[in-house]
């Protein structure tokens, strides 16, 4: 897209290049004198190839460079794709690189559609308008987080790793509680996983 927004700014330099050189006189009883149409024709052209250098710089500067798939792995943690190169992982903030390889190994790394509609939930879903817990909504969340972990043990992977991962998304939700209704949020997660 860089390239395609480059051609883009170069058309418009060269626009304005040529509506700048556009004659805007005639001849009339031997002397030249300013037409009013062909200003005015100078002008739009003028002000097209400007829009055209703003469009190709806005292209070119705001559009992402092409990832290669081979340059992608998953993280162990949330699932979520990072680059191979990675320290930490920009979804779940989780050190990638402190794991050994036998754990990585073992970590299952799939694609997960409980954990990516539980990681969905943010605080406010959990708690109404009175400030009081949506005990049906704890209870989903609670199936989902279960249902991922009881995957991730079938699948073969690092179950203790997706504990991890639903604590540290339960934790996440429950600091942005009160106090008092976060240890209530806590304590209905656990009825509904055995975490």
């Amino acid at each position: 897209m860089r390239v395609f927004g480059g051609f883009i700014l170069l058309v418009g330099i060269v626009w304005i290049f040529v509506a700048l050189n556009m004659d805007t006189t005639v001849s009339s009883y031997n002397e030249r004198v300013h037409n009013i149409g062909l200003v005015s024709d100078k002008q739009n052209h003028v002000i097209i190839g400007c829009f055209i250098i703003l469009y190709g710089l806005i292209i070119a500067f705001f559009s992402k460079e092409k990832r290669y798939l081979s340059d992608l792995v998953s993280c162990p943690y949330c699932t979520e794709t990072i680059s191979k190169d990675a320290i930490k992982c920009k979804h779940c903030h989780s050190d990638v690189k402190s794991r050994s390889a036998k754990t990585l190994a073992r970590t299952l790394a799939m694609k997960s559609d409980y954990l990516r509609k539980a990681d969905n939930y943010r605080y406010f879903d959990f708690v109404d308008k009175n400030k009081e817990i949506i005990k049906k909504r704890v209870e989903e969340f609670g199936v989902l987080c279960a249902s991922y972990v009881e995957e991730v043990r079938l699948g073969g992977g690092d179950e203790e790793v997706a504990k991890e991962k639903v604590i540290s998304m339960i934790d996440e939700i429950a600091s942005n509680i009160d106090n008092e209704k976060a240890k209530e949020f806590r304590r209905l997660c656990e009825s509904h996983m055995s975490l």
